[in-house]
């Protein structure tokens, strides 16, 4: 997926563990977006230019998965579109400048979740080299843009997952440059 990286919200700590504000591009619209980096150094990210990035959304909390889009709009019950995303808070330059690369302070722990609505296109096969083999992994579109979506523990409300369902939910979302752009 292209990014372009805006800034980092929290430099990579001891854990490696980074907090980076990026804007994705090439949807239906621009989304500014705080993934959570694993492994990913500084100067890895070329900031405020064209980025080659994997997107990675991880279920965190309330996953429901509805028949199609009908389904969705009857029992739902919101006025969110079927295919919607809604980034967690972005903090304002004041309220994370004192912050970039200070200890943890609990007021990014849950920076990088977000609400995502989005139509299922693949399921994946268990057992890929992407470390799926306990978890359920699919592909959804969202706004135009693709997402890889790893559920761990929802075995149960995933059984009889299709394309064509609309899953929604609270996601982490991970991401890193792609080995061509490192």
């Amino acid at each position: 997926m292209t990014v372009i990286p805006k800034e980092w919200i929290r430099l990579p700590s001891e854990d490696n563990t980074g907090y980076l504000l990026v804007s994705l591009e090439g949807g239906a619209q621009r989304i500014p977006m705080v993934v959570e980096t694993k492994n990913v150094a500084v100067e890895d990210v070329a900031l405020e230019k064209e980025q080659e990035f994997s997107i990675l959304l991880e279920f965190a909390e309330e996953l429901l998965v509805y028949k199609d889009e009908e389904e969705y709009y009857a029992k739902a019950g919101t006025c969110f579109a079927a295919e919607s995303l809604i980034p967690s808070p972005i903090p304002s330059p004041e309220e994370h400048a004192s912050c970039a690369g200070c200890e943890s302070d609990g007021y990014f722990d849950e920076s990088s979740k977000a609400m995502v609505q989005g139509r299922v296109m693949e399921i994946r096969p268990k057992g890929k080299s992407d470390g799926s083999d306990e978890g359920v992994v699919f592909t959804i579109t969202c706004l135009g843009y693709s997402f890889i979506v790893i559920c761990w523990e929802e075995a149960e409300t995933l059984k009889d997952l299709a394309p064509g369902n609309i899953v929604s939910g609270i996601f982490w979302v991970w991401g890193w440059p792609k080995e061509s752009d490192r």
